[in-house]
């Protein structure tokens, strides 16, 4: 016997049969079965078929399917329930598009507005150190556009378009400015090597 109720009706909510019999069919009331019979997995492949699946997709087509949002949320990927990447939609009449990246520690942080900024990993959420003086947070910061950090902890890029590889308390405070590594490094010279400063950029 086949069924159609509608691939509507599978929405990845917990589905049940009931059943009603009678005998002889025409000259009878019906009774309801008990228990209900739940809905396993041959009518949810009605619903799965729309859906990501853990082992993997085919038939996709570039440009039409993608795994993310489409508003203004950012979209965040999480290790044992906890954040462990940001994708965040930034925007502005300057730069365009240039969505931003946070990887590592949920502390890390960036400036609201900021544009194309990067934090690849690192961030600590308990101190700073193998013997931490204190137990405050110490995330690595981008306050400007297109800035990144590569990792380690307590950096901060400042400067659009400054750089800090990885290493602690490192700053990038002018325009292109790099810290390779390191421990207490400050950079707030524009790079020397590199493209001309624009005419036009922010500091946040």
């Amino acid at each position: 016997m086949q069924l159609d109720c509608g691939a509507g009706k599978f929405n990845g909510d917990a589905r049940w049969l009931a059943v009603s019999v009678c005998c002889p069919a025409a000259n009878c009331d019906y009774e309801l079965q008990s228990p209900r019979q739940p809905l396993t997995a041959a009518p949810y492949a009605l619903y799965a078929a729309g859906s990501w699946q853990t082992t993997g997709n085919s038939g996709t087509t570039p440009g039409t399917n993608y795994l993310g949002t489409n508003d203004e949320a950012p979209l965040q990927l999480r290790v044992k329930g906890a954040n462990a990447l940001r994708l965040e939609p930034a925007a502005d009449t300057l730069w365009g598009v240039g969505p931003n990246l946070v990887g590592g520690a949920w502390v890390n942080q960036l400036t609201e507005g900021v544009v194309g900024a990067t934090i690849a990993g690192g961030g600590s959420t308990t101190g700073c150190g193998e013997e931490p003086l204190h137990a405050d947070p110490c995330p690595n910061r981008v306050t400007a556009d297109f800035g990144a950090v590569g990792g380690r902890f307590s950096s901060e890029v400042s400067g659009a378009g400054g750089t800090v590889g990885r290493g602690e308390e490192n700053q990038a405070g002018a325009w292109g400015a790099t810290v390779g590594g390191g421990g207490i490094q400050q950079r707030h010279r524009p790079a020397v090597h590199g493209r001309r400063r624009p005419s036009q950029h922010r500091q946040r």
